[in-house]
């Protein structure tokens, strides 16, 4: 996904983090927060965080910001993994598709 990742398993009922340094014109980064529902083992509610290019990525920040947004996430943030390997894919996909979204809005504003 990008040239600089890291990931913190959470301890128990605390959030998982995710970041992924992307520096390109979409994104100098994006943090991904995954927190558990309570409604089975390996059922999480996802936000994300997106630092634009113009700004300083900042992990802190980041973790605020995507934590906020998982626990307020409506249900189509909702993913269910079977294991570490496939919640990460999950998280792929969910920022993939975040990160297509905030260049899609970028580029409507500037039009």
């Amino acid at each position: 996904m990008s040239n600089e990742s890291n990931v913190v398993w959470p301890k128990k009922n605390s959030p998982f983090i995710f970041h992924d340094r992307q520096e390109n014109e979409i994104t100098n980064g994006v943090t991904i927060c995954a927190v558990p529902t309570g409604i089975g083992e390996n059922s999480f509610k996802c936000g994300v965080a997106i630092c634009n290019p113009q700004d300083n990525f900042n992990k802190k920040l980041g973790i605020r910001i995507a934590e906020g947004r998982a626990r307020k996430s409506k249900k189509y943030n909702l993913i269910r993994a079977t294991d570490f390997g496939d919640l990460k894919n999950k998280i792929k996909t969910l920022t993939e598709t975040k990160i297509k979204e905030h260049n899609l809005a970028r580029t409507e504003r500037k039009a």
